[in-house]
């Protein structure tokens, strides 16, 4: 099965974001002490991000900043980003020597939710997203399983974006795929396509196991159909790697 594949070449993964929205019993100003507190050690760079600079009433009235991250913490090989009622784990790699696979990006998560679980400060769990971002010097309408046409004309050759919607069980993911993207690179600029997909679950999770589940499974979902969507010749071109014991 294509959730079994381990790794592709050249890895095209720019961004990936382990999203997950909350409620809290504490009053808003005092969710990111509580949560920061025992993360102190490990994330000692701690950097407000641009919505610190509005008006505190706006920032919790406006309901486009519900879900916002007010502060961001740097240190280690993935970011953390807080908000009142949302935790990011965002790991940007654009640099290809520092990406770390799901194995070991997990397990980071994993630990750091143990040690958030400890204070209390999440009720419970509104939604779990796994998104990833991937970067093809191509376009990609001519690797994927998708026919666009508009009045019986072809048109993968011009500019074109699309995004929609797949309900399976659990998750739905939300597919975006767009040609002519460029990808900036320090002083480097590429030319090419993006496949983006965001698998979420809507859903309340009550307990920090279930979330954890759903946070894996979530992870096999959005690799299983990032890979089914991607034309058998292109894959196999990409040089897959699958784990032997579930071929």
């Amino acid at each position: 099965m294509k959730k079994h594949i381990l790794s592709i070449s050249p890895n095209p993964v720019i961004e990936s974001v382990v999203e997950l929205r909350f409620k809290s019993h504490l009053p808003n100003n005092a969710v990111f002490g509580v949560i920061y507190n025992p993360l102190i050690n490990k994330y000692k760079n701690v950097i407000s991000l641009p919505i610190m600079q509005l008006p505190e009433d706006i920032r919790l009235k406006d309901p486009q900043f519900k879900h916002k991250a007010w502060y961001r913490l740097e240190g280690g090989p993935i970011t953390v980003e807080i908000g009142p009622e949302v935790i990011v784990f965002n790991q940007n790699s654009t640099i290809k020597e520092d990406y770390i696979h799901w194995s070991e990006y997990s397990e980071i998560i994993f630990k750091i939710l143990d040690l958030i679980e400890k204070t209390s400060a999440i009720k419970n769990i509104s939604r779990v997203g796994i998104r990833y971002i991937s970067f093809f010097e191509l376009n990609i309408f001519e690797k994927v399983k998708v026919n666009l046409s508009i009045i019986g004309k072809n048109i993968i050759d011009k500019n074109t974006q699309l995004i929609t919607e797949v309900e399976e069980g659990k998750f739905i993911k939300r597919i975006r795929l767009q040609n002519h993207a460029v990808l900036t690179e320090g002083k480097e600029s590429k030319n090419g396509s993006l496949i983006d997909i965001d698998a979420f679950y809507a859903d309340s999770v009550e307990n920090f196991q279930n979330l954890k589940d759903i946070i894996s499974e979530g992870h096999l979902e959005h690799k299983g159909l990032f890979f089914e969507l991607l034309d058998d010749e292109f894959l196999d071109s990409l040089n897959p790697v699958y784990d032997k014991g579930k071929q």
